[in-house]
């Protein structure tokens, strides 16, 4: 396998350079990441979340440096600082999101937001925050 890739779990891997439409497990901007044990443990959970759904998805945020969360409005203490995982359906299907969502639920994540395209998971409760934490935050139109 390349140095410009690292499997991480079956279904996730770690590129130098992210494919378009690839896993962003990294942050976007500098490629900074940090795998802790609780990155570990949540990443085995979205493993586990990917084989329950049965469908692929794509991680399209993970890790977010302080720049990068700024940039894109993130929370001043969002948990992507450290990590957590913004997931959908590779299709972008809209019945999938729903079928992930629920799952999701049944997996009791400790952070958990709905969105019109993406699912947010995270594992606070490792990093000593409150949870659990629920959110939806999808859109009407």
């Amino acid at each position: 396998m390349s140095g410009d890739v690292i499997q991480l779990t079956e279904h996730f891997a770690l590129r130098r350079q992210p494919r378009p439409g690839g896993d962003r497990i990294a942050c976007a901007c500098c490629g900074a990441v940090k795998l802790t044990d609780a990155f570990w443990s949540h990443l085995d959970r979205v493993e586990q979340l990917r084989a329950d759904v049965g469908f692929g998805l794509r991680m399209t945020c993970g890790h977010r440096c302080p720049k990068h969360n700024a940039a894109v409005g993130g929370a001043e203490q969002s948990v992507h600082l450290d990590f957590a995982t913004d997931l959908q359906p590779w299709d972008r299907d809209a019945d999938k999101l729903a079928v992930l969502w629920a799952w999701a639920t049944e997996a009791n994540f400790d952070g958990m937001g709905l969105y019109n395209t993406f699912v947010h998971l995270d594992s606070r409760a490792l990093l000593g925050r409150p949870a659990p934490a629920r959110w939806d935050r999808r859109t009407q139109g």
